[in-house]
């Protein structure tokens, strides 16, 4: 027991005098990507059936980019009610896809925006797409 006690006076300064460098040297707060105005979503994921039985999975990655400061405050209180409207409208364009047919990212992003201003029952945020992905 007394070997513990000796041990930890022994350590306390080295572990004191390296806990103020590693506060110190701690990473800033982290610049928001896209800019202030810019809310990122997480990736809106959707389960395309396909006629022969097997399936594939539309993964869309995107943001939106709001200006309106009012308008920025209330988004995150809408997410949930968002990314709602943004499943429904992938999952119903998703099953029009065929095998062999392209992603029109200006359809989606049509649709996303119109979904988008009315969930939010105005314009003013505008719907930005990342990456595109059918697995």
């Amino acid at each position: 027991m007394k070997r513990r006690a000796l041990i930890s006076a022994l350590l306390f300064p080295v572990f004191a005098s390296v806990a103020p460098q590693a506060l110190a040297s701690a990473p800033k707060e982290k610049k928001k990507g896209g800019g202030p105005s810019f809310t990122q979503l997480t990736p809106i994921s959707v389960f395309i059936p396909r006629r022969d039985g097997r399936h594939s999975t539309m993964t869309i990655e995107m943001g939106l980019d709001v200006k309106d400061p009012k308008l920025a405050e209330l988004v995150p209180a809408y997410i949930p009610r968002l990314r709602d409207a943004y499943v429904s409208r992938i999952q119903s364009y998703g099953l029009r896809l065929r095998e062999n047919s392209l992603v029109d990212p200006g359809f989606i992003t049509r649709e996303l925006q119109i979904a988008t201003d009315q969930v939010l029952k105005r314009s003013g945020a505008t719907v930005l797409l990342g990456t595109m992905m059918i697995n």
